[in-house]
């Protein structure tokens, strides 16, 4: 029964412990490793089943990546539904760019969210990762080179808390 529900994949689990950890918790956590955006969709469905929140926030896209010359059709799918779901229950949709990394484009669907005209947390900006795959020195792991390095995780979080001053 949160206004705020949070959306994502395993960056949920680096940068929402960190903001956990220094206090903050005006929010819903509604995320998982792996997950892909489908699946996320169904679960909001879900869980609108038995509360409503005022604000979603959709940090969805990492584990589907774009074409190199079009969005991930899936992605795209589920932001229309999502879109439909909160112009229907009145609720804002606040969405967040995709970092690039060295194997996933994320490019034409932060397009879509930077253009869509809805309020967003600019998370590539923030780890410069906007218009490339290398991401500012040691903000990337170097493990994986897709999940955020510690320093990475600070980042996005301030980054998030800067954007969306309401879940603290």
């Amino acid at each position: 029964n949160r206004d705020i529900w949070l959306v994502g994949d395993s960056y949920f689990d680096f940068w929402a412990r960190y903001i956990i950890d220094l206090g903050y918790g005006n929010f819903y956590l509604d995320g998982h490793s792996g997950r892909f955006t489908d699946v996320a969709i169904d679960s909001v469905k879900t869980n609108m089943l038995y509360a409503k929140p005022k604000k979603i926030v959709w940090f969805m896209g990492m584990n589907d990546p774009d074409e190199a010359d079009k969005v991930n059709e899936s992605w795209i799918n589920c932001f229309y539904t999502l879109r439909d779901i909160c112009l229907e229950k009145d609720i804002e949709l606040i969405l967040a760019t995709v970092p690039n990394t060295p194997e996933r484009n994320n490019k034409h669907k932060n397009e879509i969210v930077r253009n869509s005209g809805y309020r967003y947390v600019e998370i590539c900006s923030a780890v410069g990762a906007d218009t490339c795959i290398s991401w500012s020195s040691g903000l990337i792991d170097p493990k994986d080179y897709v999940h955020p390095s510690p320093d990475g995780t600070k980042v996005i979080a301030e980054c998030i808390l800067s954007a969306l001053p309401e879940i603290e």
